[in-house]
């Protein structure tokens, strides 16, 4: 045999090993093998189908159907978890909710990099994770802090039209290293049917850049990321992190654009969405460029704000940025709040620590629960269970907790206080539950402690913060001189379970609860007599509403909603908010608690499109909306379609 043929042959082998399915029918023979049954007698059948979605998979006792490879190798990864839980197959099918479901991991320290970034062995545990909690996206940041890998270029290759242009302690060796590194990671991604993202988020160079000169950055931007493409076939997308500006937008269409553009494959080019512009699509279309914008939420929200839906001219992710800490309940409410406004799908942000029983936890709970919302809680408990035994279903409860405490809730301030506070108490009592089963040497739970109990003072500390707030509004209201004690009380509390936060945010406070202090030595300096304790007013019960959505509604006809309530005392007025996503803004109408129905002009649905309204019901002492944004989606989603001529009346309604 010819000494290359034998070089190749064990190349070749390890090829048609790697792969999605690969992984998937791996995965099931070893849960197989670990519950000592024949392997020839249980093997399923696994199979492409075209009846079946992308991405989706159907299991029967005797066969596994994917609507494409990444399809079957879930069906393949569900298979082995239900062999490991029962011995057997049952009859499943399932399809992501979400289309698009990604994490983001920045580059940001050399510590890190040194240990895992060039490590194979990390990178193949990473993609296999995200592979059994069903990501499919994954976003590698570089320059997020710069002047790290900012820009990265240099960190990678030299360019032949740029030789001058260079990074200090990079040298030839360290270049390909990286280059070599970052093709293993792409190929390790496209080995477990994850697409890979690389984010460049700075451009212009850092103090470690030589051989610079800002008249060449369009065209070196350009050469570098047609480079990078052509370098690392497996890049799926390239984030390009750019502002509103002459130079930002210039860098984007003729560096970015067209760098793209002629890359021979398909490459979508994703920016921030506060970059886009009208002629951007005109732009990317002339450049045969694929084109996503990417919308950050504020921290701790699952849904963008309402009043910023509008009609997208190009395809939306959006950015979540969240607690650290997995609570299923926000993700499943993400999973439906992130698509509102026709968004393909989100990347969350991944956590710091990326091999811990936590993070474990937070991608299971983030892709399984967005790929199939009524997925069972046991299947991303697996993980806890095997490192916490008996203990695994409190761990949970007081990470998920830790979540809640992080979330930025929407309501009253006494709600929102009352919210917090009872998150706080719930990751408190889970954790002590925990303590008094787990030993007191087990380095992975007190390590994970201390960040639990960290987040539940947090939380303590924003509940008292807002209520203090709150009662010093009051109080400048009302002169009322329980409402100054309170507050001081209040903001006392706050800096006692303050004791971590940043030192600006305990100035802050500090500052506040000295003025507080002054106001409490003045008024019992001027003698002023004690006043009765203030009546606070009984929040009173929701009331029970209920209201049909129609499936769709026509464009150019009148649309009737009908919204029932009951009890009526001291209801005050019902609001319906609705917007038609051609249109940029809410429109409310208002109406009588007692006949609460709504008509929506056929002049403001004139075109097709989406429908998004909801409801405030208004009390004397409280306000209520519907849909309850707590519980599922914050509004409403009605399509507005043509109406069919064939059947068209003069009163036709749509079909609920």
């Amino acid at each position: 045999m010819r000494w290359w043929i034998r070089a190749l042959t064990p190349w070749i082998a390890l090829q048609a090993a790697a792969g999605p399915v690969e992984f998937g029918r791996a995965e099931l023979d070893r849960a197989i093998a670990g519950r000592n049954l024949k392997l020839g007698a249980i093997r399923p059948l696994a199979e492409l189908s075209a009846g079946v979605k992308p991405e989706a998979f159907e299991i029967v006792p005797w066969r596994i159907s994917g609507g494409d490879l990444r399809g079957l190798m879930y069906g393949l990864l569900d298979a082995a978890e239900q062999i490991r839980a029962t011995g057997r197959l049952a009859q499943t099918k399932q399809e992501p909710q979400v289309p698009i479901r990604g994490v983001r991991l920045e580059l940001l320290n050399d510590e890190w990099e040194r240990e895992n970034f060039h490590s194979r062995p990390f990178w193949t545990r990473y993609f296999q994770m995200l592979a059994r909690s069903r990501f499919n996206r994954f976003h590698l940041a570089f320059g997020v802090a710069p002047p790290h890998w900012t820009p990265p270029y240099p960190y990678l290759f030299s360019l032949r039209l740029f030789p001058q242009v260079e990074a200090a302690g990079a040298p030839a060796f360290e270049r390909g290293r990286n280059l070599d590194t970052l093709r293993m990671i792409a190929q390790t991604a496209a080995d477990y049917a994850v697409d890979f993202t690389a984010g460049i988020w700075a451009h212009e160079p850092g103090e470690p850049i030589r051989g610079w000169n800002p008249d060449f950055l369009i065209s070196y931007t350009r050469a570098a990321i047609g480079n990078l493409l052509a370098e690392c076939p497996q890049i799926r997308g390239v984030y390009f992190h750019v502002q509103p500006g002459e130079v930002h937008q210039s860098l984007l269409r003729d560096a970015a654009l067209r760098a793209v553009g002629e890359a021979g494959r398909r490459v979508v080019l994703e920016i921030p969405k506060q970059a886009s512009s009208e002629d951007l699509p005109h732009h990317a279309k002339q450049r045969s460029a694929s084109l996503r914008l990417v919308d950050e939420l504020p921290a701790g929200r699952w849904y963008p704000p309402l009043d910023s839906f509008e009609r997208q001219m190009l395809p939306v992710l959006r950015s979540v940025h969240a607690s650290p800490y997995a609570d299923p309940d926000f993700v499943r409410r993400l999973a439906a709040g992130v698509l509102l406004g026709g968004a393909q799908g989100y990347e969350v942000h991944a956590p710091a620590t990326v091999e811990t029983a936590q993070s474990e936890l937070f991608y299971g709970v983030w892709g399984r629960t967005t790929y199939a919302p009524g997925v069972s809680d046991r299947v991303w408990k697996s993980g806890l269970e095997r490192r916490f035994g008996g203990t695994a279903a409190d761990v949970a409860q007081a990470i998920a907790a830790a979540g809640r405490a992080a979330e930025r809730f929407e309501g009253a301030p006494l709600e929102t206080v009352q919210m917090l506070h009872r998150a706080a108490l719930e990751a408190e009592q889970a954790i002590a539950r925990v303590k008094a089963k787990l030993a007191d040497s087990d380095e992975g739970w007190n390590m994970l402690e201390s960040d639990l109990y960290r987040q539940a003072a947090l939380a303590r500390f924003r509940a008292r913060s807002t209520w203090a707030a709150h009662l010093a509004g009051l109080y400048h209201q009302t002169q009322h001189d329980s409402l100054l004690y309170a507050a001081r009380n209040e903001l006392r509390g706050a800096l006692r379970a303050g004791v971590d936060l940043p030192q600006k945010d305990l100035a802050t406070l500090g500052a506040e609860l000295e003025r507080f202090e002054d106001l409490v030595r003045r008024h019992e300096a001027a003698g002023a007599p004690a006043q009765p304790a203030m009546v606070w007013p009984v929040a009173p019960p929701r009331p029970g509403l209920f209201h049909v959505p129609f499936k769709l509604g026509y464009a150019g006809k009148p649309l009737s909603l009908v919204l029932n309530i009951w009890p009526l005392p001291g209801l005050v007025s019902v609001r319906l908010n609705y917007k038609h996503l051609p249109n940029g803004r809410f429109e409310t109408i208002e109406a009588s608690p007692r006949a609460a129905r709504f008509t929506i002009p056929a002049a403001e649905l004139e075109q097709p499109g989406q429908l998004l309204y909801y409801f405030e019901i208004v009390h004397a002492h409280a306000s209520w909306r519907l849909p309850d944004a707590r519980a599922g989606s914050p509004v409403f989603v009605l399509r507005i379609v043509p109406e069919p001529k064939a059947e068209a009346t003069p009163n036709r309604q749509p079909p609920r």
